[in-house]
């Protein structure tokens, strides 16, 4: 087996890609893939996991892999190091074990021959098809072996805990699954989770060592000017024409422009008069919750808690609480379901509305909206809702259910509310919303704690890019000891560190430069034109020119393009 595992890296070394070929790299390309056994556009922490290793060096090919559906954050489509290979997911009705059977056998062909060399698999479990943690883990394992490449596995839950959600602890199929899990995660190379409760469990469970990766919320993520409020509305508004009557519509003059949160006016002087924007008087509060519809998600525990408030509201006038408009995002299975329930209630001063939104409105609408609610509950207790980091980048509090390691997000009465029961969930919806929007002294106290913890990391993300993807990944292979609090003054330095260490584990040159003691910068090795031959060893060190000088130095991180995101799960 050694001599096999031994041929096959070398026969990864030997195929080198036909793009490094013609700009004359010195060192073979590396290939990396993640794998995503899910619709790939709705795993956003994947997605960033793939940007920040093709940001690491331009000699590596980053193949995201899995399958076809949403779209994905624009940076995926705009890196040149980075090409998204999707599939179609087996949709017949098949027994279970049959279905798993045939998605072995699709992913045995995807990684041993569709995607060719490869020398690092990060694999996110649990896959979004939970049974298929079965068939993806063998195959990723396998493909790993056979190819000399490196298995990383990103820990986002536990696939058997949600498996005994709908089968039970005792079914056959959960503990073949808890068995695989157990097995391969011990298997891995590196193994990196979302959180500190995750990561003490796996090592005090199943004696498996993997390092926390707390997600963060991208760059589209924040607060949303009144402008962009007013424009969004305006295209959206016909999914929500069936709560034009939380406000009252007149004549409006020429001059006015309205939807159901903002009002828009420009003077009679001509087209070229400034239009101004304002909140709408006596506007609804907008409530916004996003939802998988699933069996560790309870969204009657939301309509309980909204039947009670309504009545607790029904005589109250808009001064003294004002008329809601809830907006529910998300896909799944029982979605239909609660339509149905949304369809029988008979709310006086809320009404539900079930949104489809493009990619790019999403993060628009949570900016927009007044509170967050999550309802996630996690199967396992050891995961967190990455939808309330969104909710935290645009500035929004949550009221969030709670379960045993939520602390490590939501802190009780700091950056949200934490409930338990439908009871506490329309007592908290009533003292947070009331006297809205002029007098909201607890919803405007969460909301500045959230800004103020924004204010201080944004300095730090500014010079950490890829810093904690590579730092979890270095740490979970013992490669290098980094500080884990971050540190905008010593950033550079840290991320030339990791990209280094990363880069000597997966034999590639990284795309960034060394920072002396005294401050000055140096590069490792001259950055070479993408269509220059590889140049030819001197013994002779030869002066560089003023311009060579120059590009070195400028090449201290990885050029990230303005229509980035900010550094989300792999990122900070």
């Amino acid at each position: 087996m050694a001599g096999s595992r031994s041929s096959a890296r070398s026969r990864v070394s030997a195929r080198p890609h036909s793009r490094a070929k013609k700009a004359g790299r010195a060192d073979p390309p590396r290939h990396a893939v993640v794998l995503v056994l899910g619709d790939v556009g709705r795993s956003p922490r994947m997605q960033y996991h793939a940007v920040s290793l093709a940001q690491l060096s331009p000699n590596l090919l980053v193949t995201l892999l899995g399958f076809a559906g949403e779209r994905c954050v624009p940076a995926v489509y705009a890196h040149r190091n980075l090409q998204l290979r999707t599939f179609s997911p087996v949709t017949q009705r098949l027994p279970r074990v049959l279905k798993a059977l045939v998605q072995l056998v699709q992913l045995l062909w995807l990684l041993l021959v569709a995607v060719g060399p490869v020398d690092l698999v990060l694999l996110q479990n649990p896959p979004t098809y939970v049974a298929g943690v079965i068939p993806t883990f063998v195959v990723a394992w396998l493909c790993c072996r056979l190819k000399g490449a490196r298995f990383v596995i990103d820990w986002h839950n536990l696939g058997f805990s949600i498996l005994a959600l709908s089968l039970g602890a005792s079914h056959p199929f959960v503990k073949l699954a808890t068995w695989i899990e157990r097995v391969f995660g011990r298997k891995a190379d590196a193994n990196l989770c979302v959180t500190q409760a995750m990561q003490t469990w796996l090592q005090q469970t199943w004696q498996i060592r993997a390092t926390v990766l707390h997600d963060k919320p991208p760059l589209a993520f924040k607060p949303t000017s009144l402008e962009l409020q007013h424009e969004l509305f305006q295209r959206v508004g016909g999914q929500l024409a069936h709560c034009n009557d939380l406000v009252t519509w007149g004549q409006n003059p020429a001059n006015v422009e309205e939807t159901l949160l903002t009002r828009k006016t420009r003077g009679l002087g001509g087209k070229k008069t400034k239009r101004t924007v304002l909140p709408r008087e006596n506007r609804p509060a907008m409530i916004i919750s996003s939802t998988s519809w699933t069996a560790d998600e309870d969204f009657g525990v939301l309509l309980a808690a909204l039947e009670l408030l309504d009545r607790r509201t029904s005589t109250l006038s808009s001064a003294e609480f004002p008329n809601l408009l809830v907006v529910v995002t998300g896909k799944g299975p029982q979605k239909e379901m609660y339509l149905e329930k949304i369809r029988q209630l008979a709310f006086q001063r809320i009404r539900i509305a079930t949104m489809w939104l493009e990619a790019g409105d999403y993060p628009l609408v949570l900016g927009s909206a007044d509170l967050g609610v999550c309802l996630h509950t996690s199967s396992s207790g050891l995961d967190l809702p990455m939808k309330v980091l969104d909710m935290f980048g645009c500035g929004l509090p949550v009221c969030a259910v709670g379960f045993k390691c939520l602390d490590e997000l939501v802190q009780h009465d700091r950056n949200g509310l934490v409930f338990e029961t439908p009871q506490q969930l329309a007592t908290q919806l009533f003292d947070l919303l009331e006297g809205f929007p002029a007098d909201t002294a607890q919803l405007n106290r969460l909301r500045a704690s959230l800004k103020s913890v924004e204010v201080r990391a944004r300095a730090g993300r500014r010079l950490l890019l890829a810093r904690a993807h590579l730092d979890a990944l270095l740490a979970s292979m013992n490669s290098v000891a980094l500080a884990r609090e971050l540190d905008p003054r010593g950033g550079a330095a840290l991320q030339e560190a990791a990209a280094a260490s990363l880069a000597t584990w997966l034999h590639i040159q990284p795309g960034f430069a060394k920072t002396q003691k005294n401050g000055s910068k140096a590069a490792s090795q001259k950055p070479k034109k993408p269509n220059a031959a590889a140049p030819k060893p001197k013994k002779k060190q030869q002066k560089k020119s003023p311009h060579q000088q120059q590009s070195v130095k400028k090449t201290v991180v990885v050029p990230v393009s303005k229509a980035a995101v900010r550094p989300h799960s792999s990122w900070l």
